[in-house]
């Protein structure tokens, strides 16, 4: 898809939880927006089908965007604790997939510059990179309006901060910020880096 330079493409998910990525070896998304605000509608085949917004937002009363022609009784979803909340089935959006893959070679998923937003569905998380080893960086992104069950990150082992795509191992993140330059540099730069 051809965008100008420097403007971002925007994703519209209209069905929910049910929208996932598998990434089979490495994947890379710099300047996406994800929203996941039109899920709130029905899921009727004039809803879903519509190539323009059927939901909007304004604070937190959600309604039908007038502009798209079509009715879709777009409701504010309910918002759960996370004690109550309950996602039956091993979900995420983003997945580092590990059926029929070596473990020899890491996988990689890199977020750079991109936005997630209005995502009111239950998720185990937003972003697994459990099952074996595999990196996740996150520069410059902004993660807005979330109710899901897990967290945005699902990783079984502890948090680290490596260099920026070099592929080299990591120090354990909670060692290695022992002083207070280093959590500025992260702060200031926005980099976040998860290894499983």
């Amino acid at each position: 898809m051809l965008v100008p330079t420097g403007e971002k493409v925007t994703v519209v998910n209209k069905i929910g939880a049910y929208f996932r990525i598998d990434v089979p070896h490495s994947l890379e998304i710099h300047k996406v927006i994800f929203d996941g605000l039109d899920s709130l509608g029905t899921w009727s085949s004039e809803c879903l089908g519509s190539h323009s917004r059927i939901c909007q937002i304004s604070g937190t009363a959600v309604s039908d965007d007038p502009s798209s022609g079509v009715t879709c009784n777009c409701t504010a979803p309910s918002l759960q604790s996370l004690n109550n909340c309950v996602s039956p089935l091993p979900t995420s959006f983003i997945r580092l997939d590990y059926k029929n893959a070596s473990y020899s070679t890491p996988k990689s998923i890199l977020i750079r510059d991109s936005e997630f937003r209005h995502f009111f569905y239950s998720l185990n998380a937003l972003i697994d990179i459990a099952g074996g080893p595999g990196f996740l960086t996150i520069i410059g992104s902004i993660f807005e309006k979330f109710s899901i069950c897990g967290a945005v990150v699902k990783n079984e082992n502890d948090m680290y901060l490596g260099e920026r795509n070099t592929g080299t191992t990591a120090a354990p993140i909670y060692s290695s910020l022992s002083e207070d330059t280093d959590q500025k540099r992260i702060e200031d730069e926005g980099i976040y880096s998860y290894s499983s």
